[in-house]
């Protein structure tokens, strides 16, 4: 888990981005991409998604428009966020996706909501957005679980909660 100082960090910007997503007219463009990739703003609301102008550090004067894909896990304290994933929202861009810096991909996306023990079956999808899409229409019983965008994800962590499973 991220120290606790990239923590507080990322929570601010995680919450002002979804503010902005959910609430604010700068975010249209983005609820209009989500919307028609069939996301429900309930769902963008329940797993945090965000819109932002992101300033990279070596080009400050810069902003790209970004989704923010907030990744958590569960401690004894309650959800941390571990990562954050960017969605490049410029069509003429060759970067589709990058990493907020000190994020970690230790456990799989959605992790938080999975249920082993009370759903019996667990469906692994590529992509983040792909996940949320079966998230908010899924069948009762079945966890939903991403290893993230192209081909990412810790076998090992998959595996083992897997196993937790009747039905993968």
């Amino acid at each position: 888990i991220p120290a606790n100082e990239w923590q507080g960090e990322t929570w601010r910007e995680v919450d002002a981005a979804s503010d902005v997503l959910l609430y604010q007219p700068q975010g249209e463009s983005a609820r209009r991409f989500l919307t028609s990739r069939a996301l429900l703003p309930s769902t963008l609301e329940a797993w945090h998604m965000g819109f932002m102008l992101y300033s990279p550090k070596d080009k400050p004067t810069s902003r790209i428009p970004v989704i923010t894909i907030p990744w958590y896990d569960m401690d004894a304290g309650g959800e941390v966020i571990t990562a954050v994933k960017y969605r490049v929202m410029k069509k003429d861009s060759a970067l589709r996706y990058f990493s907020k810096s000190g994020s970690k991909f230790d456990v799989p996306f959605g992790l938080w909501a999975a249920l082993p023990g009370f759903h019996h079956s667990l469906l692994l999808i590529e992509g983040e957005l792909n996940c949320l899409s079966v998230w908010q229409c899924r069948p009762d019983g079945l966890s939903v679980l991403s290893f993230g965008s192209e081909g990412g994800g810790d076998v090992r962590a998959l595996k083992a909660i897997a196993k937790r499973y009747q039905n993968v």
